[in-house]
């Protein structure tokens, strides 16, 4: 969780940043790209928070962050008993966006993204509380230690997509967005650590190599393009 809390802190540091450099670009002159306003919402990885820009009569740029981290239930991941797993997203997105109706920037607009997004899938299992089968018997390892499965990159991914999207007016200030597209994500394999310096007796490294395995297969069948869906409010400032 500090890991996540830190990635998200610099984030924010990035974002910020990227504000002061953009209102400060061409010091002594009127700056060329102005924050026109705020993007508040919510897409499949979570809650949103973006800045954006005019660039003439019918582009944006957008800057955005986002940040998830909540447990997604029970899962079988070969073991005796189902595993609880938790899933974190923390990531910045950078957006073109393109309308095409007309210069009051309302109606349909395309829109690319390309975001560098750290997602995690968590597990930690305790071994003590499983059952193992070795030639047709059931044996447990009571001074078994816990171990932590994850799913996660080394670093931050790039992730593109492309959507189709409509915003449509609200008041003078604020307007509703809503688009809908596909994004590429290749999705690596997961990985377990034993939390003890202790030997696991082989019995239970050969449930835990054969689930891993069970786990990894599904991981490897998964597509690589996936649906991308994005609700928002957008406010002038």
């Amino acid at each position: 969780m500090n890991n996540f809390i830190i990635k998200l802190n610099r984030s924010i540091i990035f974002l910020l940043s990227s504000l002061s450099i953009i209102n400060s670009y061409n010091v002594g002159a009127e700056p060329r790209l102005k924050i026109k306003g705020i993007n508040i919402g919510v897409y499949e990885k979570g809650p949103y928070f973006g800045i954006f820009t005019d660039l003439g009569e019918k582009n944006q740029l957008e800057l955005g962050l986002n940040y998830l981290d909540i447990p997604i239930g029970k899962y079988d991941a070969g073991f005796s008993n189902d595993i609880q797993t938790n899933l974190s997203f923390t990531g910045l997105k950078f957006i073109y966006r393109r309308y095409l109706k007309n210069t009051q920037k309302d109606g349909i607009y395309t829109q690319f993204g390309l975001e560098a997004n750290y997602m995690a899938a968590t597990s930690k299992i305790e071994l003590s509380e499983m059952s193992y089968k070795t030639k047709n018997i059931s044996i447990f390892c009571p001074s078994c230690d816990s171990m932590d499965l994850a799913i996660k990159p080394k670093i931050f991914p790039f992730i593109p997509s492309l959507s189709l999207g409509w915003q449509s007016k609200i008041s003078s200030r604020a307007k509703f967005q809503t688009s809908l597209g596909v994004q590429y994500k290749k999705i690596g394999n997961a990985s377990w650590e034993y939390n003890s310096d202790r030997n696991l007796p082989f019995f239970v490294r050969n449930e835990i190599n054969n689930s891993m395995n069970e786990v990894n297969n599904y991981l490897n069948n998964l597509p690589t393009i996936f649906p991308t869906l994005t609700i928002s409010i957008s406010y002038l400032i």
